[in-house]
């Protein structure tokens, strides 16, 4: 998570695509949410991790998943300004990675979800869903949510491949975290007509991440500041 942010709060924002999971597996609050001491109290007991994110949105439990974040300048060619648009363009070229490796995903619009549970305060991202929501069946597989800052957005979510005992009634794509950042990156390339190039975090990145890291991930104060 403080990856993520550093990568939103870079001058200049370097237009970036990254890719990964999570060790332990983890449970992340929406910024908006409030924090349930006896229920992360039971997460951390079980042995996993416990986080809050710098986007929105309801809880993900981080388990077997591979977890996106796209981060760009708010004037990068092939994006609208507006939040709606930049999810349509990232959900669009996941859609497609999907259909490259046989999972017929599709935009939810106005369908009902069996995932969904009707609860307007509901807990848990995947079953809450939206109509731009990617949904495989009757049932949301990938959970997105965004942070703009004055020059650019954050956008990250996660795409379950395999079920978890948190969120048992989420969809779940039946494919490899690799074949599925593969597929990502070629789906990308062809909808923003761009090349990917394969990188890592500079060292003036990592360093930024550290501190939020230790400043405000890490803390207790960051977790429970709602």
């Amino acid at each position: 998570m403080a990856l993520d942010e550093a990568l939103l709060r870079a001058d200049p924002i370097v237009p970036t695509l990254r890719t990964y999971s999570w060790d332990p597996w983890t449970l992340s609050l929406g910024y908006f949410q409030t924090a349930d001491p006896n229920r992360l109290a039971m997460v951390r007991d079980e042995g996993f991790g416990v986080t809050r994110r710098p986007t929105g949105g309801g809880a993900i439990f981080h388990g077997p998943e591979l977890t996106y974040a796209v981060v760009c300048p708010l004037d990068e060619p092939g994006f609208p300004r507006e939040a709606e648009g930049a999810y349509g363009v990232v959900h669009g070229f996941i859609r497609e990675a999907m259909g490259e490796l046989g999972a017929p995903v599709e935009m939810r619009r106005k369908r009902p979800l069996r995932s969904d549970t009707g609860d307007p305060g509901e807990f848990w991202c995947f079953y809450h869903s939206t109509s731009f929501d990617l949904v495989l069946g009757d049932r949301k597989l990938v959970g997105s949510a965004q942070r703009r800052s004055g020059s650019g957005f954050l956008m990250h979510g996660s795409i379950p491949i395999a079920p978890n005992p948190f969120t048992p009634e989420a969809a779940v794509a039946d494919v490899t975290c690799g074949d599925l950042e593969s597929a990502m990156a070629r789906a990308a390339e062809r909808a923003l007509g761009i090349r990917m190039i394969p990188g890592a975090p500079t060292r003036d990145e990592a360093a930024a991440a550290g501190r939020l890291a230790a400043d405000r991930y890490a803390t207790e104060d960051w977790l429970f500041k709602r």
